[in-house]
């Protein structure tokens, strides 16, 4: 019997008392959805924003990874070409001194030959290059060649000065000198 009296006093409640707990549980209701749809909406333009500057990146990485590419592929390139010379090299090297074996047990004298070449004419000079800062500032370089046993020396001079000549074609001095040192 207490439950019917209960269900009875459930219905009993007035028709405007429900009708106004509805119209202000929707209106609750209603704020809220509208700060989830607010959220909603801010969540949106974030990934929107986020799938904006993942592809950003994306593609600068890619940009990226084929620079390195290329880059690695030439620095291979270079260091095959690198070993051939390398290579290359060696066996004309290793050739060279097969003959130069083969000219001595044929008896031909290669020392004696190579000093007689032009190139070997300077081979025994004393080679001297340098500079000199005197008082005033100025600085003297100088190249000499000397051959040790005629005492006989060619010298180079050339003067610098710490400014720079005004006429940008202007060359400086160079004094050749030719003496002989007894």
């Amino acid at each position: 019997m207490q439950s019917q009296k209960n269900h009875k006093q459930k219905q009993t409640i007035p028709l405007e008392e429900q009708n106004n707990k509805l119209f202000a549980r929707i209106d609750k209701d209603g704020e809220t959805f509208k700060e989830l749809t607010a959220t909603l909406k801010l969540y949106r333009e974030t990934i929107e924003t986020q799938k904006t500057l993942h592809q950003t990146l994306v593609d600068y990485y890619e940009d990226e990874i084929e620079r390195i590419t290329k880059v690695c592929n030439k620095n291979y390139e270079v260091a095959e070409q690198n070993a051939k010379s390398y290579y290359e090299m060696t066996r004309a090297y290793n050739a060279l001194c097969e003959f130069g074996k083969l000219a001595e047990e044929l008896g031909i004298d290669t020392k004696k030959h190579n000093a007689e070449l032009p190139e070997n004419k300077y081979k025994d000079f004393k080679f001297d290059i340098g500079q000199k800062v005197g008082e005033s500032g100025k600085v003297t370089s100088f190249v000499s060649l000397r051959n040790p046993k005629t005492k006989e020396e060619f010298k180079i001079k050339m003067q610098n000065n710490e400014k720079k000549p005004k006429d940008p074609q202007s060359q400086p001095k160079v004094k050749q000198e030719d003496e002989t040192n007894e």
